[in-house]
């Protein structure tokens, strides 16, 4: 049996050892910036109008951008806009979601930057509803905020992306993507619990279903095994239901494990 010991800071079990640190090893998708998109094609099932939620992902962008709008980046889009992250024309990260009536309920711009010099780079975020922290290759970072605790943001929508927009491939993402993770409805700060995501610079197992971090299944968590097929990078293990791939998505040339 592996041992099992308990992270004093978060108060939430992992995995020690080989399994979840040095010994984790996960493939990447790459998105060519040009026709490239996953997308759910309707509401993920179970999703709510939530002030608590969270994500992590692992990104590296290409040095030559493809496809239009390179200005907007978008790694996650909700339809009509009202949620997004993505990267700006001068790299650096922009959270921003909406409540139903379109009134901001937080935007987060981080202080550095990430681009294809940085090689991977993790991202986090985690908001309770009133506060909420930016968290950029495992260190707090972010310049802006603004929120409006008293609507939470509109997570009801009828397609949910990653990659891009709009199944047009418009505002598209350019480089490769691993181990993207959402949750919604659920609260854990990112801060004193990172070592659920990241360790000596490197990913860390998330579970089977993604519920290692906070004890719950993510309504989004998208990875791949090194060597697979980049089509299996659709197939949500959380419980949000399954993507569609617009493109062709292929194995990334790296990894964040390398």
């Amino acid at each position: 049996h592996q041992a099992r010991q308990i992270d004093m800071v978060g108060m939430f079990p992992f995995t020690h050892g080989i399994l979840r640190g040095a010994g984790y090893v996960t493939g990447a998708v790459n998105f060519d910036g040009t026709n490239d998109v996953s997308a759910r094609g309707a509401d993920l099932t179970g999703s709510a109008d939530a002030a608590t939620w969270m994500f992590s992902m692992w990104i590296l962008p290409a040095s030559t951008l493809g496809g239009s709008a390179v200005a907007q980046r978008n790694l996650y889009f909700a339809e009509g806009g009202y949620g997004y992250v993505r990267l700006t024309t001068a790299d650096n990260l922009l959270v921003h979601f909406e409540s139903a009536t379109s009134s901001t309920f937080c935007t987060f711009l981080s202080t550095g930057t990430i681009s294809s010099t940085n090689g991977w780079s993790h991202i986090a975020f985690s908001c309770d509803g009133s506060s909420g922290a930016l968290m950029l290759r495992g260190a707090t970072n972010w310049t802006s905020t603004a929120f409006v605790s008293t609507a939470a943001p509109d997570f009801t929508r009828v397609n949910h992306l990653i990659g891009a927009n709009s199944t047009a491939v418009v505002s598209p993402y350019t480089g490769d993507l691993a181990d993207f993770w959402m949750h919604m409805s659920t609260y854990i700060d990112v801060r004193a619990n990172i070592g659920n995501y990241i360790s000596g610079g490197k990913p860390v197992d998330l579970g089977s279903s993604g519920a290692i971090p906070t004890g719950s299944q993510p309504i989004m968590f998208f990875k791949m095994a090194a060597g697979s097929s980049g089509s299996t990078f659709a197939v949500n293990i959380g419980s949000g239901g399954n993507f569609s791939i617009t493109g062709a998505l292929s194995e990334s040339t790296s990894s964040p494990s390398d």
